[in-house]
């Protein structure tokens, strides 16, 4: 053993023991966790489901835990962006009609956000794959309306305006 072995020895033998008593001291004490407010975002539209309804207050909802009331202490109308991701089943197992439909659904789907809101989009058929990665709506001109989603031989298909933005 060299001489700078036993000069650094010392010192390291000391980290250590203020590391197993630091991890000792910390694993003694319990932790303890709580929430005060939990956020219950809330879209409410009309029965036909095709309008918002916006002038509601907190005497509007009563809100349950476990069968429990809640107090709705507090109340906010603004409105924040959502992140969405949709996947579509490709797979064999899915008829065309069946696609036809799923893709009928994600275009009304869309046609209900706003153009903060963002949206993914995964095709999976064994694997996945992104359709469309995280996008803002209003990349497409702020214009939701415009986007489309098509099926063709067990493929999707994003269109926006006359063009194709994605396809898989």
């Amino acid at each position: 053993m060299s001489r700078r072995d036993l000069q650094t020895r010392p010192g390291a033998i000391a980290a250590a023991a203020v590391l197993v008593w630091t991890i000792t001291a910390l694993g003694q004490q319990p932790f303890k966790s709580g929430t005060d407010v939990v956020t219950v975002p809330v879209t409410v539209t009309n029965r036909s489901g095709t309008e918002r309804i916006r002038d509601l207050t907190a005497v509007d909802f009563r809100l349950f835990e476990n069968g429990d009331e809640q107090r709705v202490s507090v109340f906010n109308r603004e409105r924040r962006p959502i992140s969405l991701c949709i996947t579509l089943d490709s797979s064999f197992s899915m008829t065309a009609p069946q696609q036809a439909l799923a893709a009928a659904a994600v275009t009304r789907m869309l046609e209900g956000l706003e153009p903060d809101d963002e949206v993914s989009l995964v095709v999976f058929a064994g694997g996945s794959q992104y359709l469309l990665g995280y996008t803002p709506l209003k990349a497409f001109d702020g214009k939701r309306r415009r986007l489309k989603i098509e099926t063709t031989n067990r493929n999707f298909r994003v269109r926006h305006r006359d063009s194709y933005v994605a396809e898989k």
